[in-house]
């Protein structure tokens, strides 16, 4: 079984406030992004597992916008990072 970490890779063009509304998540579980050593923020978006199936397997996942939150002009995405974590 293997244990994967999923990132958001991004850039803020501007000084102003940025929020990224983690889904379904505890009120005290908040992630803040880290920056990383190319200048590009990081934030986890969740984690996952594959148990009992071949590597190469098929993943979707989606991103969803919000209605009412207009404020996202100046957010620049490079992607998606999927990381293989060793579990505690």
């Amino acid at each position: 079984m293997t244990h994967y970490k999923v990132y958001l890779l991004y850039k803020v063009r501007s000084k102003r406030a940025t929020y990224l509304l983690p889904r379904r998540r505890p009120p005290n579980d908040v992630q803040f992004p880290k920056a990383g050593v190319d200048g590009w923020l990081e934030v986890e978006m969740g984690e996952f597992f594959n148990e009992g199936c071949v590597d190469d397997g098929e993943l979707e996942m989606s991103a969803l916008e919000m209605e009412g939150c207009n404020q996202k002009g100046d957010l620049i995405l490079q992607g998606i990072e999927i990381r293989a974590i060793t579990p505690h």
